[in-house]
């Protein structure tokens, strides 16, 4: 996301990077009425590979706040769901989550949920 500001440009906060957490910053300030502008280096989303795999806890804030939908899992609603994970090659490691919330573990890349949020703080106004 880049923007060239000019000495007209006006905004009650200026986020600066725009990965996954300065995007998320940046889409929720928008979304309650801050005029944002988000300053990044790079015009678009880098694709090497970064982060592969959203867990429990981000899945979480994502999908209550909107941004990821909640995935159908066959459980009762008060179950716990449970999912393998690995991590630096080591043995799996169980993560969980309330099966009303879908999957504990997500494999996406980084850049694709860069392009989500980059699209929501363009819908909201975010410079």
């Amino acid at each position: 996301m880049s923007h060239a500001a000019s000495s007209g440009d006006h905004a009650d906060v200026v986020v600066v990077g725009g990965g996954p957490v300065g995007l998320l910053v940046a889409s929720e300030l928008a979304l309650h009425g801050v005029e944002v502008t988000l300053v990044e280096a790079n015009a678009d989303v880098i694709d090497h590979p970064k982060a592969g795999t959203l867990q429990a806890r981000a899945l979480q804030l994502l999908r209550r706040r909107g941004y990821l939908p909640t995935g159908p899992v066959d459980a009762p609603a008060d179950a716990i769901v449970q999912a393998p994970f690995h991590f630096a090659a080591q043995v799996r490691f169980p993560v969980t989550s309330p099966a009303i919330e879908g999957s504990p573990v997500v494999n996406v890349w980084q850049g694709e949920i860069e392009r989500l949020l980059e699209a929501v703080c363009r819908s909201r106004g975010v410079r």
